[in-house]
């Protein structure tokens, strides 16, 4: 009937498209707010285990690889998505590799 492998990899595109969806609503705000609770629920997802480590880092990535374009809708972008990388990084969330992977940055 349905595979059950087919259901996983759509499962896991459609937890990567959510968090890339929440990333680019807290750089369209720019509304601390926003940013603080979308933190949060990208935390609870996380900590209930509906979006894994590699989830997080290939959405943070993906937004990231699309910086440029997005500021030009939000010229704040880059400082926008900077500083709830932070966030999130200080929540305990997300990985070290994904900060070290924002220009500009010296991550140890």
């Amino acid at each position: 009937m349905f595979d059950h492998g087919v259901f996983i990899e759509l499962f896991w595109h459609i937890n990567i498209y959510i968090c890339l969806q929440l990333l680019i609503l807290v750089i369209e705000s720019t509304k601390e707010q926003t940013a603080e609770a979308l933190s949060t629920l990208l935390k609870n997802l996380y900590d209930a285990c509906y979006l894994t480590t590699d989830q997080l880092t290939q959405g943070f990535v993906r937004v990231l690889d699309n910086i440029q374009d997005i500021q030009l809708d939000v010229p704040k972008a880059y400082e926008t998505f900077d500083k709830f990388a932070d966030t999130c990084f200080n929540k305990g969330f997300l990985p070290n590799r994904v900060l070290k992977e924002l220009p500009g940055r010296l991550v140890l």
